[in-house]
């Protein structure tokens, strides 16, 4: 019995002794006119007020966010700006910074090109809010 005590309290310990980021799962699908955008398209939320980024790259028309230094899963919970990038407004290189994977790639064929208002949060006009808990945001580009 004082074995099971034990263990308890360290184990509390170590809990009480990780970093919390804050944040909760965020995943979705992205469409364009109905159709999945292009494998490799980089999804960004920008918080609306402050805070800190989260992004992601769509894979089979789906994507995961991450956010943080240390690529926390998700976003912390907020109204955000969609900001998504296609293969022609980054390099190759730039994708490799975008991602933990060593095996990142520019976007391949998909839905089409993103209409130009949707690569900045300063002219994007789609947002989403994150709550706590887990997020599937579906994210459509007329």
């Amino acid at each position: 019995m004082r074995q099971l005590a034990l263990i308890t309290l360290i184990l509390a310990f170590i809990a009480g002794c990780q970093p919390s980021s804050g944040t909760v799962p965020v995943k979705g699908k992205v469409t364009l006119k109905g159709a999945p955008v292009a494998d490799g398209t980089l999804v960004t939320f920008w918080p609306i007020g402050t805070g800190e980024t989260a992004s992601g790259r769509v894979q089979s028309g789906e994507y995961e966010l991450f956010s943080g230094n240390r690529g926390d899963v998700g976003a912390k919970p907020g109204k955000y700006k969609v900001v998504l990038t296609s293969g022609t407004s980054m390099q190759q290189s730039d994708y490799s910074k975008t991602t933990s994977s060593t095996q990142a790639k520019a976007p391949t064929a998909g839905g089409g090109e993103i209409p130009k208002q949707y690569t900045a949060a300063e002219t994007t006009t789609l947002e989403k809010e994150v709550t706590s808990g887990s997020n599937t945001i579906a994210i459509e580009v007329p």
